[in-house]
């Protein structure tokens, strides 16, 4: 009986753990459709570029240096815990869907439930990446 038991947890497990697999694999694709990651880099990648003309002391290779020290595997973790929690498997797809093919409206409406947290979690990645590239700029001022 024991075992029987054994066997029913381990399938029930073993389903839940490949359908959260399947919905993650789904956020990442909608997250490179939606080209996050590229995004987040090239905006702090400009906050970074303006910071160095502010400092024309730093040497030109402390961007990367700056760039090495943000932690952006943080930010993309609480981004994908937000459409997680936000949305089903299947609306994930739907989303993916619906940005291929351009309907940028309609991707905007759908994406509306998550709309404030992601904002509200760039904006504390900023403050925290602003933070970094002040400190690291700070001897050469």
């Amino acid at each position: 009986m024991k075992f029987l038991l054994g066997i029913i947890f381990l399938s029930v497990t073993s389903s839940s753990i490949s359908q959260n697999n399947n919905k993650a694999k789904s956020i990442d694709l909608l997250l490179e459709e939606i080209k996050a990651k590229e995004s987040t880099e090239l905006i702090i990648g400009a906050v970074i570029k303006q910071y160095l003309n502010k400092t024309p002391n730093a040497p030109s290779s402390i961007d990367k240096e700056i760039n090495k020290s943000i932690d952006y595997s943080s930010y993309y973790i609480k981004v994908r815990d937000t459409y997680n929690k936000a949305f089903s498997e299947s609306e994930i797809k739907e989303l993916i869907y619906i940005h291929q093919s351009g309907n940028k409206e309609l991707f905007k409406k759908k994406s509306e439930r998550v709309s404030n947290e992601l904002y509200d979690i760039g904006n504390s990645f900023g403050k925290e990446a602003v933070k970094i590239i002040v400190a690291k700029l700070k001897p050469y001022q």
